[in-house]
Parts: structure tokens; C-alpha cells; sequence
């Protein structure tokens, strides 16, 4: 293997070691921390890139010996991966910002490889881009198996071997790759170790801040302390099953947050009679009782309600396959209640399941995700597609006559949201202003205080046509029965939350509150982020990325060479400054596409393992296809490219809403290859701007490239925190907007500035390293269809071998108020 393959497929390993690791720790803090912090702490590693890049910068390396220095940079990278996977699992509440630095130390050293390839060989940047990107696609690949067979910590680990993969491709002498050698056993050795549970769960049991954590103390008198029974990874969640008492039931938890209950169930209904009286339990004694949609099941209470009230059909979608599968494994211990006669548990997006459906329901329910009040605001950066006013009106257009609507929510703050978001679907479709609370009841969650003005983990219940007299009447016997108290009855027990919708109008009841309750949409849909303007920490975060993206494109500028400039040239800084608008629009644009296709595939997976995917791979050809465009000799050329893109995003933006929504009914591999054909052809263009900035920008000046790298990747940072703060304030297109917006202002910039520079042209020899660069998208796509596979085979619905038969009908479980059952 010549010099220069083992240099391409070093710098694709490298990278696929990077995106890797930053998967894997995403999915690593959402457990150990709230979703918030996670998003600050990735943030912050991730700014190590950046750091990199600028360090790079004082090291005088040449082409000789390249090799050699870049391995051991690919070395220090993949220790610090695994010597940091281990330390953020044996100390999990180590401070913060320690967290960031330990975090961030392989990014670091990733970021100092990348730029010294690229500021050694600029004239190369275009071909070893799209080394770097098919290499990133590959750790997509990678990551998505490894979490779900090694965990998250072994995952962690094992993109550390991908790293010292680079590094031994690069290693020239004996010494070196014998150091090598002991580094792999060193990791392997860690990678068994972290496969038998590395997480010191007792320091999150000692700082109970979340459910699970919490549930593993067993509070204050040590009482009921909760044993994690099993344990799974996934590139979607981590879950836990935690045994609390081993009597009535099991606790499921999702990132150690959100929870839901496994009731044991010897299959006699009678042993579970006290749960007649939960709220959740209300809804399923009305109505036909022939065919309910339950979404989100969890461990299946909901289920288990629709089956001792008798309902005929039941269908349930769970969106975490390892829920699922945890749920069939134990079928002795829960009656095989996913498996019973009539019941039907699919894998996916509710939403999306419910949208490509033609059959009408007599309850949709949407049972509570368990969590404490406190534990909300971890959510608050987190989108959730269930709450929007059109997933309200998918779900009441798939009502059958006299069918009803059922939500449990966390809060009061989020009832009235609810109530403003059907408010607004309901002045949309042309309803009467607050003629919707007619549609409406309101029941107390089971422990909560009738007395009390504020609502209680209530259930609301909606219905297309205005509650009748006879129906009210009906509700408030069973309730009085059961001991629940009804919190809003429409013309019975009117409340003063919703006066103002009474009286005055949607705007005069989003202003009644201090909290934010204006309705969501799914341009939109951060439904839990009830706080008035942008999260505190969001703002700071914001701050301070762009505070080092700022100091980052302006700090060079102190040493001479950087300001210095020839006739026929562009100035360094406008070759930073044109980074830097890439890397914030790149980023934006980004992750609005994985926004809309992530409802779209409906399965979390499968938008890394397509939607990313074809965009990197996408980028990946662009960036060779750009080596060939002569516009692209020419910095204004170049501009003019960049504005073009730009366009292009903003009217691909105002498109792909509608196609998506037209495509929705398909199945999922015409969905699936939908989104390649979609994706890819935007990545092409989208990566051919930013090595031929490289390209040309380092013939000019080889001492800028690692400026260009460092404010491109500080400016990528600012553009994923830009964009999550715009989509919460107004809205995901509005982010693609200002994107597109971006990159037109910076193209213009360039090409008004550079249109006086001469033209700079390139050749080298392209045969060898297109053929190399094609076997090894065709290695990538095979590798594709096989994670494709997997993914898909966890998505699809798996055949039963039996269906266990129903247990009796206890006709004790019915309400006397309701008559014979």
C-alpha cells in the first residue's frame, strides 16, 4: 500500500473515529446528564476541533515525514477516547467544565491532525474532503452497531480503535507501531472491562437528579432502593429496567429520565383492580370499546387498561424497539401482554405510524411519559413532534364517530398549552374563538387537590363533536364512583385558567401566564420549553461560541504574515471570514434536514443511518466533483457558487415540507430511498464550497489553512447552537433561512472582493485516486445496506410465532355507575 492510500484512508479513519465518538457521547450524557447539559457539554467538546486546528498552526511540519507526525497525533487521539470514556463513566458528576475538557481533549488532537493534512497538502483538499467525509459517513455506520452490541461506554472505546487504526496506517517505523500494538491491547483490555456496566451508578444514585437515579437511592430512609434488572444501548436511548419492590411491577426508564411501568400480571384482572381508579384508567371505559391506538405504550399500563375493559382491537406504538423486545422477553412475569389476542405492537414514530394509516379509532391515547416536574426542563431543548397543532389534527381526523382524543400531561403550565394548541387547529379549520372547550374535559390527575386552582397530571379528553348534557352526566358519575375529581367540565365546572379563551381569544389566553403557552407547530415543536424567551444556558452558550468564533477569526490577525497581501490576491481574512459563514450555514441547513426527515423515516436510527449518511456521502462527491469545475479556480467563482447554494437551500426549504408530506404513505424502503435521492444531490453542492476554500486559500497562503479550519469549525459550533435557539424563537425554517442566508452573503462577499484575483489552477493526476476514491464508496455502500438491514430489520414489525390466548374479563373491574359490562 503506497504512501499516499495510507494517508487517504488514515484521515478516513480518523474521521469516522470523531463523528463516532461524538454519537456515542452524545448518547452517553443524555443518561448522565439532563438533554440540556448534554447539548452544552458536546458543544463545548466539539469546540475542541477548532482548538486543534488553531494549535496546529505552530507546528513546522513539511511533507516529509508527515506520515509519521500524524500518527502520532491519531495515537494521542485514541488514547485520550478511551482514557476519557473511562473516566467520564467511573467519575460521572465530575464537574462540568472538567467534563468539557476531558470530553474535548480527542477532538483536540483531531482537529490538529485534520489541519496539518490539509495545510501540508492543500493542493489536495478536495480529494482528501471527501476521504474525510466518506470516513465520517463509515463511524455513522459503525456507531449505530456498536451501541447497540457493545453499550455506550465499549461503543466510546471502540471508535478509540478506529483512531489508532489511522494512527497504524501512518506509523513508519518498528518502534512506533509496536507502541501501537500495546495500545490496542490496552483498549481491547477496556473494552471488556466497560462492557460489564464501567458507570459507577452509585454516584448517580448519590446525586439523585433523575428518575432513575433517584429510584436507584431509594430516598431518605433507604426504603424501596430500585437494582437495575437489565440494561440496553442504542444509537436511539439507553434503557434501564430497575426493579423498585419486585411485587406489583418493574420501572422502565429512557436515558435515565423518562420512565413508564411493567405491572405484574398473573392473568387474573383482579389482582390489578386498585389501578381502576388512575386517571390514565378513565378513558377506557366510554365509547365503542372495538379499536384503540395507544402511543407510546412504555411498559404497557395502556395496554393493559384497553384489556380489562374489554376493547377488541389494540394497537400500540413504541417507539423504543428495546422497550419492546424487554417487554416480550418477560412475558411470564406480565402475562405476555404484547403477544395476546388482539394486540398489535408496531415499532416507530406514533405520528408517523398514525399518518400513513386509512383506519379510524374510537381512542387515541397518549399516556403520561414519567417524569417530575423538575426533571422537564431537561426537555426543554428537545423536539417533540406528538404536541404540534398538526399532529393534533392528524389525530382527530382519525377519529371514528363518537372517537375521543386522550392526553396525560406532566403539568398545568402544559394542559394550557395543549388547550392553546388545539385552540389554534381549531381557528384554523374555521371554529367559533374558545368554542373548542365545548370539545373539552378536564380530569385531576388521581393525587391531586380539588381544591387547588392548578391542575394536577391531568388527562384531557377530546372529542370532535361538543360535549352533550348525557355525556357529562355519564363522566361525572363514573368519576364520583372512582373518586376522581373533574378538573374542567364544560357549562358544569368552569375554570379561570381558560376565562380568557372564554371571553377574550387565544392571544388574551397565551398573555394570561407568565409561562410561554403560545401553541406549537412542528416548525415549532419544543412543546416542554414552557419558560418565556431562550433558555438561560442556551443563551450562554450562544455567547460564548460566538465570543471564540469572533476571537478565533480575528486573534491572527496580530501576526503580520496574515494581514499580508499580493496583488492578484484575496485578503486572509476574507478567506476566514468565507469559512466561517460555511461552517455556521453548513450546520444549519444540516440540522433542519435532520429535523424533517427524522418524522418523515420515523425511526430515530434511520435519520443518522440515511439522512446523515447520504448528506456526508453526498459532501463527499461534491467535493471531488468540485476539483473538475474550472468556476472553481477563481475565488469569485468560488462566491458565486456559494450564492448559488444558498438559493438553492432556501427554495429546496420551501419544497421539501410538501414532498415529505406527499411521500408519507409510502412504505419505508420507498421513504428511505426518497431521502437519498433528496439529500444527496443537496450534499453535492453543499461540499463543494469548503475545499476548494481550502484549496485555494492554502495556494495562496499554506500558513492560513489552519486559521480557515479553526473558524470553520468554531463557526460550525455557533451555527448548531445558532440554529437550535432560532427554531425555538421562530421557528426550524426560519434557521434554514438564515443558513441559506449565510451562505449567499458570504458568496457575495467573496465574489465582489475577489473578482480582481487571478485565477489559480491545479492539476494533478486524477485517474489513481478516482478509482481509489470509488472503491471505497463502493466498500461504503455495502457497508450501508448492511447496517441498513439491521436497522430496518429492528424498525419492521417482527411475526409472532403465537398469540397467547385473553385472560377472562373481571367484570369487577366495570363501574356500577356504567351499567352491565
Amino acid at each position: 500500500m503506497n504512501a499516499e492510500l495510507r494517508l487517504r484512508l488514515g484521515v478516513a479513519f480518523l474521521s469516522a473515529a470523531v463523528i463516532g465518538y461524538e454519537i456515542g457521547l452524545t448518547r452517553l450524557f443524555s443518561f448522565l446528564q439532563h438533554y440540556h447539559y448534554t447539548f452544552l457539554v458536546v458543544s463545548g467538546a466539539v469546540c475542541g476541533l477548532g482548538l486543534g486546528a488553531a494549535l496546529s498552526a505552530a507546528i513546522r511540519q513539511g511533507t516529509e515525514g508527515l506520515g509519521r507526525h500524524l500518527g502520532w497525533w491519531a495515537a494521542f487521539c485514541a488514547s485520550s477516547m478511551g482514557l476519557g470514556a473511562l473516566l467520564l463513566a467511573t467519575f460521572p458528576r465530575m464537574p462540568l467544565l472538567l467534563m468539557v475538557a476531558v470530553a474535548g481533549v480527542p477532538f483536540i488532537a483531531a482537529g490538529a491532525f485534520l489541519a496539518l493534512v490539509f495545510r501540508v497538502r492543500h493542493t489536495e483538499s478536495q480529494r482528501l474532503y471527501c476521504w474525510d467525509l466518506v470516513g465520517a459517513a463509515l463511524g455513522i455506520l459503525w456507531v449505530v452497531v456498536a451501541l447497540k452490541w457493545l453499550g455506550g461506554v465499549a461503543a466510546l472505546i471502540s471508535a478509540s480503535m478506529l483512531a489508532l487504526a489511522a494512527s497504524v496506517l501512518l506509523a513508519e517505523r518498528l518502534l512506533a507501531r509496536l507502541t501501537m500494538l500495546g495500545l490496542f491491547v490496552v483498549l481491547v483490555v477496556a473494552l471488556l472491562v466497560a462492557r460489564h456496566g464501567a458507570i459507577d451508578l452509585g454516584a448517580l444514585a448519590e446525586a439523585a437528579d433523575k428518575p432513575m437515579f433517584r429510584a436507584l437511592d431509594g430516598g431518605r430512609d433507604g426504603r424501596n432502593t430500585g437494582e437495575v434488572v437489565d440494561t440496553r444501548w442504542s444509537a436511539f436511548a439507553r434503557t434501564d429496567l430497575v426493579d423498585r419492590s419486585g411485587d406489583t411491577g418493574l420501572n422502565f426508564y429512557v436515558d435515565g429520565g423518562a420512565g413508564s411501568y411493567m405491572f405484574r400480571f398473573p392473568g387474573d384482572y383482579r389482582r390489578l383492580f386498585f389501578l381502576r381508579r388512575e386517571a390514565a384508567f378513565f378513558p377506557y371505559y366510554f365509547g365503542k370499546r372495538e379499536r384503540a391506538l395507544i402511543i407510546g405504550p412504555g411498559g404497557g399500563a395502556d395496554v393493559l387498561y384497553a384489556l380489562m375493559t374489554g376493547w377488541r382491537d389494540i394497537e400500540a406504538v413504541e417507539i423504543n424497539p428495546e422497550i419492546v423486545d424487554l417487554v416480550r422477553e418477560r412475558g411470564d412475569y406480565n402475562g405476555h401482554l404484547y403477544d395476546l389476542e388482539g394486540v398489535d405492537v408496531h415499532t416507530g414514530d406514533g405520528r408517523n405510524y398514525l399518518q400513513r394509516s386509512e383506519r379510524r379509532y374510537d381512542l387515541i391515547a397518549l399516556p403520561l411519559v414519567y417524569a417530575e416536574a423538575a426533571d422537564l426542563v431537561g426537555y426543554a431543548l428537545a423536539e417533540n413532534y406528538l404536541f404540534t397543532r398538526e399532529a393534533f389534527a392528524a389525530y382527530l381526523e382519525h377519529l371514528a364517530e363518537g372517537g375521543r382524543l386522550a392526553l396525560v400531561v406532566h403539568n398545568h403550565a402544559l394542559m394550557l398549552r395543549v388547550v392553546a394548541t388545539l385552540e389554534a387547529l381549531w381557528l384554523e379549520q374555521g371554529g367559533e374563538p374558545g368554542r373548542i372547550l365545548d370539545h373539552l374535559v378536564v380530569v385531576n390527575g388521581t393525587r391531586g387537590d380539588a381544591t387547588s386552582e392548578e391542575a394536577y397530571r391531568p388527562l384531557l379528553l377530546v372529542q370532535k363533536k361538543p360535549y352533550t348534557a348525557y355525556q357529562l352526566g355519564q363522566l361525572r358519575k363514573v368519576m364520583a364512583e372512582l373518586e376522581l375529581n373533574a378538573y374542567f367540565l364544560p357549562g358544569l365546572r368552569e375554570r379561570s385558567a381558560f376565562a380568557p379563551l372564554r371571553t377574550a381569544g387565544l392571544a388574551a389566553f397565551v398573555a394570561a401566564t407568565e409561562l410561554d403557552i403560545s401553541p406549537v407547530t412542528d416548525d415549532r415543536p419544543f412543546f416542554y420549553d414552557a419558560t418565556p424567551g431562550l433558555d438561560v444556558k442556551l443563551v450562554w452558550l450562544l455567547l460564548g461560541s460566538g465570543f471564540l468564533g469572533v476571537l478565533a477569526l480575528l486573534a491572527p490577525l496580530a501576526f503580520g504574515a496574515m494581514r499580508e497581501r499580493r496583488l492578484g490576491e484575496v485578503p486572509p481574512l476574507l478567506w476566514a471570514f468565507f469559512a466561517a459563514g460555511l461552517g455556521a450555514g453548513f450546520m444549519m441547513v444540516e440540522i433542519h434536514l435532520l429535523q424533517r426527515f427524522g418524522l418523515f423515516l420515523g425511526y430515530p436510527t434511520l435519520t443518522l443511518a440515511v439522512a446523515l449518511f447520504a448528506l456526508l456521502i453526498g459532501t463527499g462527491a461534491g467535493s471531488v466533483v468540485g476539483s473538475r469545475l474550472g468556476l472553481l479556480a477563481r475565488p469569485s467563482g468560488l462566491g458565486l457558487l456559494a450564492v448559488v447554494v444558498g438559493v438553492i437551500c432556501g427554495v429546496y426549504g420551501l419544497l421539501l415540507t410538501s414532498a415529505l408530506d406527499w411521500a408519507l404513505a409510502w412504505s419505508l424502503s420507498a421513504r428511505v430511498g426518497l431521502t437519498l435521492v433528496l439529500v444527496a444531490p443537496l450534499g453535492m453542492l453543499l461540499g463543494t464550497c469548503f475545499p476548494a476554500c481550502l484549496r485555494l486559500g492554502g495556494l495562496q497562503h499554506s500558513g492560513i489553512v489552519p486559521w480557515i479550519w479553526t473558524v470553520n469549525g468554531f463557526f460550525s459550533v455557533l451555527g448548531s447552537v445558532g440554529s437550535v435557539a432560532l427554531g425555538m424563537e421562530w421557528g426550524a425554517d426560519a434557521a434554514l433561512g438564515v443558513g441559506a442566508a449565510i451562505y449567499v452573503f458570504a458568496g457575495a462577499v467573496l465574489f465582489l472582493r475577489g473578482r480582481g484575483a487571478v485565477a489559480v489552477v491545479h492539476t494533478d493526476s486524477v485517474v489513481e485516486s478516482d478509482r481509489w476514491t470509488m472503491a471505497l464508496l463502493l466498500l461504503l455502500a455495502l457497508c450501508w445496506y448492511v447496517a441498513f438491514s439491521l436497522i430496518g430489520a429492528q424498525s419492521s414489525d417482527s411475526a409472532l410465532s403465537a398469540r397467547y390466548p385473553r385472560p377472562a374479563i373481571a367484570e369487577e373491574v366495570w363501574p356500577e355507575s356504567l351499567g352491565t359490562f
